[in-house]
């Protein structure tokens, strides 16, 4: 496959409208909850714009992601319901918490520049283990949590290519090898 080393982070545009989100409560707990309870997290912009992903401690994808990836039916992703109260206490229930259970440990320790403390890796340049991705089929890492960046989840361009033909808004894709963490 040409591009099978494409990979891309998912990240909230820049813009500050896109509020910032965090995690009030679960049902019915917070091991292995069925609803997540989300709201604003401070600073609260002005006049927030509800995009179709959202950040906080982990991504809320709209329906209209969320759609996308389920139709690819992607070993190892699944989507908990959330509801988000705004600061008017209005609550948005089209939210859904991508959870993505599939942990790769990608990162070639000889060319990338990390510093690995008290097993925490600070990387100044990422570059892709190709040989130990070769070793996983394709399948089974379309989507992923970086294993060396537990909070960053990787897409393969099939997967962004399918979810940027739906334009989605507040959703940006960065070159993983281009990224700094």
């Amino acid at each position: 496959m040409e591009n099978e080393f494409d990979y891309y982070l998912i990240e909230r545009k820049s813009d500050q409208a896109y509020p910032l989100i965090k995690e009030v409560g679960y049902e019915p707990d917070d091991i292995n909850p069925t609803l997540i309870e989300i709201e604003f997290n401070d600073p609260i912009p002005r006049n927030p714009v509800l995009a179709d992903l959202l950040k906080g401690p982990e991504n809320y994808v709209t329906s209209k992601i969320a759609d996308v990836i389920k139709k690819l039916n992607i070993e190892g992703v699944r989507f908990i319901a959330t509801e988000l109260t705004d600061p008017k206490g209005n609550v948005y229930d089209d939210y859904f918490c991508l959870n993505v259970a599939n942990k790769i440990e990608a990162m070639d320790k000889e060319k990338s520049e990390y510093v690995y403390k008290y097993r925490v890796y600070s990387i100044r340049k990422f570059v892709l283990d190709r040989e130990a991705l070769k070793k996983i089929p394709l399948e089974k890492r379309l989507v992923f949590r970086l294993r060396e960046a537990l909070s960053r989840t990787v897409f393969h361009k099939s997967v962004v290519d399918a979810i940027m033909a739906e334009n989605p808004t507040g959703v940006q894709f960065r070159p993983i090898e281009e990224w700094t963490f």
